[in-house]
């Protein structure tokens, strides 16, 4: 994998498709674009100079509560995938990153969409995100450059779930 800044604030990490990552038929499983969207944002957040535990350690967690993905088209085993990541808007509590994954070889796109997390302390509770991390992502205010930020999380009435810890923490 690397990353790399190809835009103002866009990163990219590349990935190769793995054939534990396609169906029987050698296309990508459509569920596998959401752990590339992960990666992304992880690797964006390492491009910025932090890291998911970093947060952690300091009592931030970041699950996933909304994400949305239009597939365009098929990825294939051995595929070499460009995984494109941007911060699109910062709320008080939340994030929306948007991604883009094209086969680098033919530059088509496979799918596009976003992702929405929410921060969050231990007990899992919607906190304010810090001024620090809101500026490390691009905005400090509420009115930053990705538009005008949200005062709560889309569906923030519902707490995440709480099944499995280490999948709903898991480096967002």
């Amino acid at each position: 994998m690397t990353d790399n800044r190809s835009a103002e604030n866009t990163s990219v990490t590349e990935y190769r498709v793995c054939y534990e990552d396609t169906d029987s038929g050698g296309v990508v499983y459509y569920g596998n674009y959401l752990r590339y969207f992960e990666r992304g944002r992880t690797e964006h957040l390492r491009g910025l100079g932090r890291t998911v535990r970093q947060f952690e350690d300091r009592g931030y967690l970041f699950p996933v509560v909304r994400a949305e993905l239009s597939y365009r088209s098929p990825g294939f085993y051995d595929d070499l995938l460009r995984i494109e990541t941007e911060v699109d808007r910062v709320g008080k509590t939340s994030v929306t990153f948007r991604h883009r994954v094209y086969r680098t070889e033919d530059r088509s796109l496979l799918v596009e969409g976003s992702a929405t997390v929410v921060c969050v302390g231990r007990d899992l509770r919607p906190r304010r995100i810090p001024v620090e991390i809101r500026e490390l992502l691009g905005t400090g205010d509420q009115e930053g450059k990705y538009g005008p930020a949200e005062n709560t999380v889309p569906g923030s009435d519902c707490k995440p779930e709480t099944g499995n810890r280490e999948q709903e923490t898991g480096n967002s």
